[in-house]
């Protein structure tokens, strides 16, 4: 189990690859309050680790070992919903689809994550439902209002099609910078900085 003070400028995350970021970013720049701080994604720990002294290298380490018995997957975003935060806030996202026969992929990797990192793990304790895999395009004032932004963004996808990407790495995103570390065997990290990055090898 690793111990540390969680931050809410840090999370761990599934990031689609940045050829596919478009279309996200073209919806979450109308109306996101995260588009500036965060690139899309989907949350796996939040809040996490704050990148100070040896912490890059000894959750790299540990995150390497969770890793290692987890085998890429493909994942399609193709269907949106909301979440209804009271009577006058909604987040409207986009549902991750594993391929099929690994439907529970996303979970499995979230569950071995939180139990490394328990408290890490708000997005798995905040609803009673428990952890809900999604990847945030916006928020709207209003049940009607997102209903209708729900309809209307998917009619517009469902024109250009959904997205595919092959998940092969978790990225720990640190206020407007990420590290990734690849899913499965030959498993490395880089430290991603304005200044250069800093790799850390398996």
């Amino acid at each position: 189990m690793a111990s540390g003070e969680p931050t809410y400028k840090s999370a761990v995350v599934l990031m689609p690859p940045p050829a596919l970021w478009d279309r996200l970013q073209v919806i979450r720049a109308f109306n996101d309050k995260g588009y500036v701080r965060w690139p899309p994604h989907i949350c796996l720990l939040y809040g996490f680790l704050p990148d100070t002294g040896s912490t890059f290298e000894d959750a790299a380490a540990t995150i390497r070992t969770v890793l290692a018995s987890t085998q890429p997957f493909w994942v399609r975003l193709g269907q949106f919903g909301f979440f209804q935060h009271g009577a006058k806030n909604c987040t409207v996202w986009l549902h991750p689809q594993p391929e099929a026969g690994r439907d529970a992929a996303v979970l499995e990797l979230q569950a071995a994550l939180a139990t490394t990192y328990p408290t890490c793990n708000e997005v798995g304790s905040i609803s009673p439902r428990g952890f809900r895999p999604h990847l945030s395009v916006g928020q709207w004032g209003g049940l009607k209002n997102c209903e209708k932004a729900r309809a209307q963004l998917q009619a517009e996808w469902d024109t250009a099609g959904p997205l595919d990407w092959l998940v092969d790495r978790v990225s720990w995103v640190i206020a407007l910078a990420h590290v990734a570390l690849s899913v499965g065997r030959g498993v490395g990290a880089s430290r991603l900085r304005a200044n250069g990055a800093r790799e850390v090898h398996s």
